[in-house]
């Protein structure tokens, strides 16, 4: 790993962050592997290594769109998570664009602190991280839409707080599922529904609708 973080509120707990700028490396599944030929570098190998090597509880690589390969960039979509394995991140360093690797880094700190004794359900895991990056991603769209039209402030603010009531409602369920291994039926279920985001939404949106009003008057 080009640089190892250590968690100042978990001291023994750290994340290894692998910068590639190259064309030649792949994503490298498993199934894609080719044991029988040359050796090289892929998204997975320098995961795995990086984890080993700096003794890290979590991973992430970092590609640039303008010199990843194709495939895998197309594979990826920005930000891309392996249970076991790692997060795989696309930014743009010609438009100063970091924020697929803020977003994945925040939700490997959450992991990497979390409870080493569960044996955690690497598809449920999977979904839930998914759905928290989609989120994240979402918002962090939302903020450069608001720099750039200040006019269309009340619709992303609207739309920003839907992701933001989202995170937080997938966050409460990552956080309860990396404590205990697993989650219930009745928690599944809730959060299949999206328990009570439309309540808190339409208090954020009361909320803005209110300022709205005193600042017309």
């Amino acid at each position: 790993g080009d640089i190892v973080c250590e968690l100042y509120d978990a001291p023994h707990r750290r994340i290894a962050i692998e910068c590639k700028f190259d064309k030649g490396v792949t994503l490298g599944e498993i199934p894609d592997r080719d044991w029988f030929g040359k050796n090289s570098d892929t998204a997975w190998s320098q995961l795995i290594e990086a984890k080993a090597n700096r003794d890290a509880n979590e991973a992430i690589i970092v590609f640039d769109r303008a010199s990843a390969n194709a495939a895998l960039i197309k594979r990826v979509d920005g930000v891309a998570y392996v249970p076991s394995i790692g997060f795989i991140v696309i930014v743009d360093s010609l438009s100063g664009n970091f924020d697929n690797l803020g977003a994945a880094f925040l939700v490997a700190r959450s992991l990497a602190t979390a409870n080493p004794d569960i044996d955690c359900d690497h598809d449920l895991l999977r979904n839930i991280v998914a759905r928290i990056l989609t989120d994240l991603r979402a918002t962090l769209d939302i903020k450069k839409l608001a720099q750039q039209n200040i006019a269309n402030s009340q619709a992303i603010l609207d739309t920003l707080h839907k992701s933001q009531v989202a995170i937080e409602f997938s966050q409460q369920y990552l956080s309860k599922f990396l404590e205990q291994g697993t989650l219930t039926s009745a928690d599944l279920l809730e959060f299949y529904l999206g328990g009570d985001v439309k309540t808190k939404y339409a208090i954020l949106q009361s909320d803005i609708a209110a300022l709205i009003g005193t600042a017309e008057n």
